[in-house]
Formats: C-alpha cells, structure tokens, sequence
C-alpha cells in the first residue's frame, strides 16, 4: 500500500466521519419531535377520558417534557368539570429546544427548535 492510497484513505475517512456526525446531528430534534408529539399524544387520550386536565397532570407533563431538555412555553387545556358534551377541548403545548448543530467542518452555532402540538378532542363524557 504506498502512501497516495493511505493518503485517499484518510481523506474518504474523514469525509465520511464527517458526513456521519452531520447526519446524527441533524436527526437528534426529528427524534425529539416525535417524542414530543407522542407524549402530547398519551395526554390527548387522558384527556379524552376525563374531559380535561388538572393542574398536577400539567405540571406532570411539562415535567417529562423538560427532562428531554424541551423548554415549555404554554401548555393550553380545559380543567375537568368546566367542559359540557359535544363542546371542544383545545389542547396546545409549545416549547422549544436548543442545542449546537455542525455548520462548517470546524464550526457549531447554536439553533433553536420550536415544537408546537395542537388537538382538538370533542367531549363525549358527561359530567354533572
């Protein structure tokens, strides 16, 4: 092996490395979208269950979304007990996350994510 092909080598190596990092880079806020929306997903179906949520259950939420490292900036729903059948529940949760992504080979900016969920629920349970 003589150094011209060691020397492509490294090069095709590091280029590959780069595009490697890049690409987990850029695929870490699409898996943390999904997330989010999935756990915002698991609190539609509560609160299709029990025609809203309590104050605990939305501190309960943010709470498993700022252990992802997600910044809540509101998280919009009906309590239980204020919502008649037929009426909508609208439920929103915003929040934000930042982190460095690669923009050059040897430079990192700082880049922020906004991730909004938003559903609509019709009551369907009857309350007195």
């Amino acid at each position: 092996m003589g150094i011209d092909q060691v020397l492509v080598f490294c090069i095709i190596l590091v280029i590959g490395l780069f595009f490697f990092v890049t690409m987990t880079d850029y695929m870490i806020p699409v898996y943390l979208k999904l997330e989010f929306d999935s756990i915002c997903r698991d609190y539609v179906l509560l609160i299709e269950a029990q025609n809203g949520l309590d104050e605990n259950q939305k501190n309960a939420l943010k709470q498993e979304l700022t252990d992802m490292d997600i910044s809540i900036s509101s998280i919009t729903c009906s309590s239980p007990g204020t919502i008649k059948k037929g009426d909508w529940i609208v439920f929103s949760v915003e929040g934000e996350f930042s982190r460095s992504m690669i923009k050059t080979l040897f430079s990192r900016e700082e880049e922020t994510y906004a991730f909004r969920f938003k559903q609509n629920v019709v009551s369907s349970k009857v309350t007195n």
